[in-house]
């Protein structure tokens, strides 16, 4: 219905007609005066919903958007989605009164949706919030818990996003969706800008999946697998899809705590990523940036880079993974400002893809067996700059290790005492080692090991860096260091 009226607050408008046709984008108003007045416009938007043997009329004022209520622990004996009456059933409420831009608000308690999927198919738009107070109806997901229950579940996920696009779920408990090897807690099949917020997925065999060219994001987030019970997937799942994945937890999932897979493009931004089965991060045949996030205490690696996968690791700390900090198979990659520290036995075990050019640069690699581990092929090309590389073990290679490379560059690293070698080289198709203080091994000869260079050598020092060491130093140089002023230009 079209109102119209002389002033902006419409204190004296009056309706001009209506419009019956939803597909409609054009009305006249055959009742306009020829006065040269300004006139203002504002449209009434009617739903007319069946709830449960009630007939409502819902009127939104400039805005047209259908909310519905739902209570599980409603004591109303109506029930018609509104603030007063809400529905009791989240699934009936989804399936049979919500359309395409609705906006559910679920009050806090335990929904079980045992019978089937909580589906959004082609209902673009529609919005699913949790942790609302029904005396209220105001939100706080911490202090209204709003649990989703799929005890019961025979199959597939809790809830699907399938074919729709633009769809939120805010403010859940995603719980016990686990009773076969495909169920998984929210999975996104053929659906895009499908965003998941402030949500809680537990004891669920995985917890997210993002499939098919589906498109997410993934923002404050925690999901907790099924490792103790041996049961269970990665706790986030991209395959074919794009995600970005901000702020998040993934623990205690069997396989990894965020799978990127088959030819995927994601961001991993701002997240703790810890004491999964298989390692923290897997990633294959896709696209990566994981930055800002710790990846810790996961079984086997912490990161696991493999065949055609590019993935650039920038400000992370990557530490007391059991075995590989970060382990590459045929893969491209590129670690920046980053901590790679107290892993089981490589800090960086890398076998590039032919071809790549890959770079480790201004980090911190500091209590691994071996620091760094380099193969690859004839055509598979490193340059390692501005690290500083301490105590590594005495049963691992020490510092750098390479063999089988392309063209290799080190140049204005610090490699401290620990295990047999600073840089222990090996065949390549060409190395250019400058600006490096390897120092601290017995033989001397080892701090620069069939390198083709040695200290004294292309600006090559071996000498103590004379390192701070205060607490939080973060092995800065002192003044009188000489490593200071001794670098070239990266």
């Amino acid at each position: 219905e079209i109102y119209r009226g002389t002033n902006a607050s419409m204190t004296d408008g009056a309706s001009v007609g209506t419009v019956s046709d939803p597909n409609a984008t054009l009305f006249t108003d055959t009742t306009l005066p020829s006065s040269g007045n300004v006139f203002y416009y504002r449209v009434y938007t009617y739903y007319n919903v069946t709830g449960k043997g009630t007939a409502l009329t819902y009127s939104y004022f400039e805005e047209a958007v259908l909310r519905l209520y739902v209570d599980i622990n409603s004591v109303s004996s109506t029930e018609n989605g509104s603030k007063a009456n809400p529905y009791k059933d989240l699934s009936d409420a989804i399936r049979n009164e919500a359309m395409a831009g609705t906006w559910v608000h679920v009050a806090k308690g335990t929904y079980n949706e045992a019978a089937a999927s909580l589906s959004m198919w082609h209902k673009p738009g529609l919005v699913l919030e949790g942790g609302y107070d029904p005396a209220t109806w105001t939100k706080n997901v911490l202090l209204n818990e709003t649990i989703i229950d799929a005890t019961g579940r025979g199959d597939w996920a809790v809830i699907s996003f399938d074919n729709t696009t633009g769809n939120v779920i805010d403010g859940f408990t995603i719980t016990n969706g686990f009773t076969n090897d495909q169920c998984p807690g929210v999975n996104i099949w053929q659906a895009a800008s499908i965003t998941i917020r402030n949500c809680k997925i537990t004891n669920c065999n995985s917890g997210i999946n993002v499939g098919e060219n589906s498109s997410a994001l993934i923002e404050n987030c925690k999901i907790y697998g099924r490792k103790a019970l041996g049961a269970g997937w990665s706790g986030i799942n991209v395959w074919h899809g794009q995600a970005e994945i901000i702020n998040c937890l993934a623990r205690d999932n069997k396989i990894a705590g965020i799978s990127v897979s088959d030819g995927s493009n994601a961001s991993i931004r701002n997240c703790d990523i810890l004491l999964n089965g298989q390692g923290g991060v897997h990633v294959y045949k896709s696209t990566l940036l994981i930055e800002n996030s710790r990846v810790s205490q996961n079984t086997t690696q912490g990161i696991i880079l493999m065949t055609d996968s590019n993935t650039t690791i920038r400000s992370c700390d990557i530490t007391q993974n059991m075995q590989d900090g970060i382990t590459v198979s045929d893969a491209t990659f590129s670690i920046e400002h980053s901590r790679v520290f107290l892993n089981g036995v490589n800090g960086i075990a890398a076998g590039a893809k032919a071809g790549s050019s890959n770079r480790i640069f201004n980090s911190l690699i500091d209590g691994n067996q071996t620091a760094i581990n380099l193969w690859g092929s004839s055509t598979s090309n490193f340059q390692i700059i501005n690290n500083t590389i301490v105590n590594s073990g005495d049963y691992g290679n020490g510092g750098i290790r390479y063999s089988g490379v392309g063209n290799m560059i080190i140049r204005n690293n610090i490699i401290g005492p620990g295990g047999p070698y600073g840089i222990n080289g090996g065949s390549s198709a060409s190395q250019t080692i400058t600006n490096n203080d390897s120092y601290g091994r017995t033989p001397s000869s080892n701090n620069y090991y069939n390198c083709g260079t040695d200290a004294g050598l292309n600006g090559n020092i071996s000498a103590d860096p004379v390192f701070d060491g205060g607490a939080g130093s973060f092995y800065l140089n002192q003044a009188a260091s000489p490593c200071v002023n001794t670098g070239s230009d990266t």
